[in-house]
């Protein structure tokens, strides 16, 4: 528990001469030291209470670091030197992202200290971020922004080695995505719930990723103009807005909108373990992501422009449409040269 000290200034005038700092004391090889946390400035004690309370409210049940450097103190230092550059040698989204992960790994590990990181506690991570059915790419980025902090930590000679860092393996690119097929999606439909039918057919004729589904407000639909905006907090991922498909504009009318939000499932897990209750019922296999780029998989099929695809799915790199959603046959290529 944090407490208060204070020094008294000569120079000062008698009724403001106190300055006060929060303190913690901790043990080291047997000798009890003093950290000083913050300084409170020239202030009353009453007032100086009132700071510390709060701190202590705040770092309650938090492990201390005793003055060492922990994960978190790594990021916050990293990231300042990061931010200087800037402009320089670092892009305005390229920090953003870095600032996206480093929350996450903050709030997991960010009270160890970088001493005593070890291999289960990465591999730990690894399995917190799996078990919410991020790909082993979403993965792979946050290890990347993690052993990015901790090789600037061993070359601040704060740690002289960090644990091994196993990245998860990737699918190769040319390996094909599973969707549905159109038989599979009418059956889905004609022996899925209430529940279950708005949100298959709001998935398939928008591509949202189904945390964006979960966060759809009424507000971002205009049914006068005819389009739904697509709002990403997620520098990794693009925002956008896309037209109102016909098959669900009377749907989206006329739904309830006692709630604000527009899916049924306000939570993307919850519309996970639905579309899993479907598949045991109907005998397909069903999820949110594949719902996603089943849609993604029609546009390409119907031989609409790559780049209206990747715009309507929100790829930010085409890169990605190419690889997962455009299968380049003999014919196409035929069909392309005799253009010319």
């Amino acid at each position: 528990m944090a407490t208060l000290s204070k020094r008294v200034s000569k120079s000062k005038p008698k009724k403001n001469n106190t300055q006060w700092y929060i303190i913690e004391y901790y043990t080291e090889n047997g000798t009890k030291k003093k950290q000083y946390i913050e300084n409170l400035g020239y202030i009353s004690h009453t007032e100086a209470k009132v700071l510390l309370d709060k701190y202590n409210v705040h770092n309650t049940n938090k492990p201390k670091s005793r003055g060492k450097v922990t994960v978190g103190t790594a990021f916050e230092d990293f990231a300042k030197l990061y931010k200087q550059m800037i402009g320089d040698t670092v892009k305005p989204r390229t920090y953003d992202i870095f600032e996206y992960h480093s929350k996450r790994i903050i709030d997991f590990m960010g009270f160890v200290e970088l001493a005593k990181l070890e291999y289960q506690n990465v591999e730990a991570f690894k399995l917190a971020l799996k078990n919410e059915d991020l790909s082993n790419k979403s993965v792979n980025l946050y290890l990347s922004e993690l052993k990015k902090v901790l090789d600037y930590s061993v070359k601040k000679k704060w740690i002289p080695d960090y644990p091994k860092i196993e990245m998860l393996p990737l699918k190769r690119s040319n390996q094909p995505i599973e969707v549905l097929s159109r038989e599979e999606i009418d059956i889905l439909l004609e022996q899925s719930g209430h529940s279950q039918k708005f949100y298959l057919k709001l998935m398939i004729f928008t591509g949202m990723r189904p945390v964006e589904s979960s966060r759809l407000k009424w507000e971002n639909i205009n049914f006068d103009q005819g389009y739904i905006d697509i709002i990403s907090d997620n520098p990794l991922k693009r925002g956008r807005t896309i037209p109102i498909h016909p098959r669900i504009k009377d749907m989206l009318i006329e739904a309830d909108k006692s709630c604000e939000y527009v899916s049924p499932y306000l939570d993307s897990v919850l519309a996970k373990k639905a579309m899993k209750r479907l598949s045991v019922k109907t005998g397909i296999v069903c999820n949110p992501y594949k719902l996603r780029k089943t849609f993604g998989s029609i546009l390409a099929q119907s031989g609409v422009d790559t780049v209206f695809v990747a715009k309507l799915m929100g790829h930010a790199d085409l890169q990605t449409t190419y690889k997962y959603y455009l299968r380049l046959k003999d014919e196409n290529l035929i069909e392309a040269i005799n253009k010319l």
